[in-house]
């Protein structure tokens, strides 16, 4: 028997909200003391702050969901939550919590899969919108194909990449909560409609940023590929390490510039 439907739920009162659980974190001391920074950068690669650490120093604020380190330059003002898992429940999980918090900003950094021919390994993505093959964006959002990143966010992110010199495409993902029921029908179609990557989070935190008036944006680093209708492995993995550090310090800088 399915579910019954409710189809005004995005517009209904939950019975959980992120402040909720926030005041529980506190009380069991499992809740960072500090104030809240501004904007947070949510890094799926683990190995990212620690590479980086020299250029962007940080000190490890407490755990909750994932490990939240806030930068020494800008006075914790940014963060970056990483060791959190994969996949939109989560991510938008813990921004729910961040956003009560009081961080209004939201940036995702993640590696992705390629679907054009043109977009070779270790290419930067900036992710305009995302198809919404997820189901965490129906609990947020009415019905729709799509759902967009933040416009100013996004452009600040692509103007800093610009100064920066590095190269990147911008466009449409795939956000999928199944990546082991990807099929190659489904990927000549998106191919032919021009989407670019294949990840599992971004439509969940844009419909997220939408529905609590937060600014999300998110940019990937392609890795692996389905081109071909089969999955394609990543090969120069030092190029794409040297890419998601690339990619990491200009979305810092794009944070630490509001």
């Amino acid at each position: 028997m399915p579910l019954p439907q409710f189809p005004e739920k995005h517009d209904l009162p939950a019975v959980l909200n992120g402040a909720d659980m926030i005041a529980y974190r506190r009380s069991v001391n499992k809740f960072p003391k500090d104030a809240a920074p501004r904007g947070v950068l949510i890094c799926l690669e683990v190995s990212l702050p620690r590479r980086m650490r020299r250029q962007y120093p940080y000190r490890n604020a407490g755990r909750f969901v994932g490990d939240l380190l806030l930068l020494k330059e800008g006075g914790g003002t940014v963060g970056v939550m990483v060791n959190f898992g994969v996949g939109a429940p989560v991510v938008v999980a813990m921004a729910e919590e961040l956003a009560a918090w009081g961080v209004r900003e939201f940036a995702l950094l993640s590696w992705a899969g390629g679907l054009q021919p043109d977009l070779e390994e270790a290419r930067k993505v900036v992710i305009v919108d995302a198809l919404r093959d997820e189901g965490v964006s129906q609990h947020y959002l009415p019905d729709g194909k799509t759902c967009a990143a933040d416009v100013a966010l996004t452009d600040r992110l692509r103007a800093t990449l610009d100064k920066r010199g590095l190269a990147h495409r911008a466009g449409r993902s795939w956000t999928t909560a199944a990546p082991y029921r990807e099929t190659a029908a489904e990927v000549r179609h998106y191919q032919k409609e021009g989407v670019l990557a294949v990840e599992m989070e971004a439509a969940g935190l844009f419909a997220f940023g939408q529905a609590r008036g937060a600014a999300t944006a998110a940019a990937v680093v392609l890795g692996d590929s389905l081109l071909g209708g089969r999955w394609q492995p990543p090969r120069r993995v030092g190029l794409i390490h040297k890419s998601l550090d690339a990619l990491y310090a200009a979305m810092l800088e794009t944070l630490l510039s509001s």
